[in-house]
């Protein structure tokens, strides 16, 4: 590493040390627990605490165990308070996983613009405010980021503890997460086809090792498995009523549209009682919903679908560090949900008129930050599909295909922090072949002119 390179790095520490340590030092007591938060202290109480398990019901274990279960280690460790220890390790955490982003466009991309992407990985406001949360999407996004890593080495290298460990870490994403578990299962179609994308194409053994590596997650989740068996009677990586509400949203959302006067709360039960129905009085199925919503117009859900994935992928998410240093501005979320709009871009809009000057630049800040990064984005497709990295891009845009599938039209930047470092390898490789064509440029006009480099 030249002087000039550790020094630049020293600096993104230093600046990313002291957006940090603002934010600890400016934040409103209470500003790092979210609603979601008290979720995960509950269920740490509930599973390590002196709850008898047989007293757990599927409400109680609808959060993933592994924040809860670090929750419960600091407290044995007699930390009562651990908000803002927890939050020194997420940014650690998020430092990490751009050291790793790094590491993936060095071998995969090019040496020149590694730091750039440890730099917009560390640097995205959503990112940072999430960091700063006492939520698990943090240590999620680490797993799932040096999983897409191990992904790419395995296809390219073929090794077994490669591949063993991909399945570890995907199983030890879904203690935390649950939107990988259907993943865990695909993992040997992942593998034979991105295998089949390059140079080796040994598809059968990608396949082969797909399965070991789905065998080893199943394993790390089993334990939490026959927890949610007990509790549920079935035996899954879920409890089941968590991912029945997120898609029940998705009815929710579309009935809005028909009737965005009503609030969520009102829809929400509108769409519950009219579910208990077409399940016959009884408890409803996913499927119930899957039904009811495809009873919508096409053209509706289609509109509410891109509406959905434009907000997922273009919001800032200001809102999580505006609310955390109190600053005054609506949530966007809770405007949507009191009723008046049919659409969530709509309803964040309305906000803007009410908020604060901080809020303002805070909010226009990652917003410009999240449009660039996603221009830059189509540009590193674009990039990658000339240069002919298909296992690197078919792995990138089938990741996101996949969280889109999952979502659906629950499109929250929140949602979108996990997949942050694979859409900032997208950006990188934008400048990547922008800075090729315009040195391309270079050359042309020197060759024309009939200059040459100087020695």
């Amino acid at each position: 590493m030249t002087g000039r390179r550790a020094l630049a790095l020293a600096t993104l520490a230093l600046v990313y040390a002291a957006i940090h340590i603002a934010l600890l030092g400016f934040a409103e007591e209470g500003g790092h627990r979210q609603p979601d938060s008290f979720d995960y202290f509950s269920q740490a109480e509930l599973l390590y605490g002196n709850t008898n398990r047989g007293e757990l019901d599927s409400s109680r274990v609808i959060r993933q165990p592994g924040y809860a279960t670090i929750l419960a280690g600091l407290s044995a460790a007699g930390m009562t308070k651990p908000d803002t220890f927890l939050v020194i390790v997420q940014v650690l955490a998020l430092w990490l996983t751009g050291l790793v982003t790094r590491a993936v466009v060095l071998r995969y991309l090019s040496p020149q613009i590694g730091d750039l992407a440890l730099a917009l990985v560390v640097l995205n406001p959503n990112a940072i405010g999430m960091a700063q949360l006492l939520l698990p999407e943090t240590f999620f996004t680490l797993l799932l980021v040096i999983a897409f890593g191990l992904l790419l080495i395995v296809v390219e290298e073929g090794k077994w503890w490669v591949a063993l460990s991909l399945g570890a870490a995907m199983g030890t994403a879904v203690l935390f997460r649950p939107e990988l578990k259907y993943a865990l299962l695909l993992l040997p179609i992942i593998l034979a086809t991105v295998s089949v994308l390059s140079e080796g194409r040994h598809v059968v053994r990608g396949f082969v090792q797909g399965l070991g590596a789905t065998a080893v997650a199943l394993l790390l989740v089993l334990p939490w498995s026959l927890t949610v068996q007990s509790v549920t009677g079935r035996l899954d990586v879920t409890a089941g009523s968590n991912s029945q509400v997120f898609l029940a949203m998705n009815v929710v959302f579309a009935e809005r549209r028909v009737n965005p006067t009503l609030s969520l709360q009102e829809t929400y039960e509108i769409v519950v009682e009219r579910a208990r129905t077409a399940a016959g009085g009884t408890t409803p199925t996913n499927g119930t919903y899957v039904a009811m919503l495809l009873d919508y117009p096409l053209t509706q859900l289609a509109a509410m679908l891109v509406t959905s994935q434009v907000k997922w992928l273009v919001s800032g998410g200001a809102q999580n560090i505006n609310g955390m240093l109190g600053l005054r501005v609506e949530n966007s979320h809770e405007v949507y949900a009191a009723g008046g709009f049919s659409n969530r871009i709509g309803a964040w809009a309305s906000t803007l008129a009410s908020a604060s000057a901080g809020a303002m630049a805070i909010t226009a800040l990652a917003l410009v930050f999240a449009m660039a990064a996603r221009l830059l984005g189509l540009a590193g497709i674009a990039h990658l599909f000339r240069r002919r990295h298909w296992p690197l891009l078919v792995s990138v845009l089938g990741l996101l295909v996949y969280y889109m599938a999952v979502l659906l039209l629950n499109g929250l930047s929140r949602y979108r922090v996990p997949v942050e470092p694979m859409l900032m390898v997208l950006a990188v490789a934008g400048l990547d072949g922008w800075r090729a064509n315009v040195s391309g440029f270079l050359r042309a006009i020197r060759s024309g002119l009939g200059l040459r480099r100087p020695r």
